[in-house]
């Protein structure tokens, strides 16, 4: 995931963005209705127009990994799991029968302890309301800036850093964590 690749990469527009994480949300709300249970909603944290690179691929798969073995080793029976792949990355939704709360909890768990989860979004949207549970509403904080641990919306926000800074970040951090772009 270097510059180079990047810039052969299939970039995605505002508009499919937009469009992208409108059916996403209607997809959500279609799974939350039909089985009145939590959803876990997993997406990659990328940033820039290139959203589905193989190092993108890499760490969903990674992510999904650990969030099947979450509900296997603690026997917490999963209703339902979607996999989409496409110009706005990949993303996964995951039905289990567990409360929000604690789902929230082992979520944010594994995103804390796993050397790649800070790559990782694994939303909880209640089934209460259709709302996803914030990590402060657990009384933890914010997550982190990858560059330099400030607060990351706020960093974000105020773009201090680059874009090439940011995908260069990620890049060494999935190499450490197994990922090649060599077949």
């Amino acid at each position: 995931m270097n510059n180079q690749s990047f810039a052969n990469a299939c970039q995605i527009t505002l508009t499919e963005l937009l469009a992208a994480k409108e059916q996403r949300a209607a997809l959500q709300k279609t799974l939350i209705n039909q089985y009145s249970l939590p959803l876990i909603s997993l997406t990659i944290t990328i940033p820039g127009p290139v959203k589905l690179t193989p190092c993108s691929i890499f760490l969903f798969d990674q992510a999904c990994a650990q969030i099947e073995a979450y509900y296997q080793q603690n026997q917490i029976p999963c209703l339902h799991v979607i996999k989409n792949t496409d110009i706005s990355g990949p993303e996964g939704f995951f039905i289990l029968n567990q409360a929000e709360q604690p789902l929230k909890k082992a979520c944010m768990a594994i995103e804390d302890s796993h050397p790649l989860g800070r790559l990782w979004d694994i939303d909880v949207i209640s089934a209460k309301n259709h709302i996803g549970i914030s990590r402060n509403a657990l009384g933890h904080p914010p997550r982190t800036c990858l560059i330099c641990g400030n607060e990351a919306k706020a960093c974000a926000r105020a773009r201090t850093h680059s874009l090439d800074e940011l995908i260069a970040k990620i890049d060494d951090i999935a190499r450490q964590n197994g990922f090649t772009d060599k077949p």
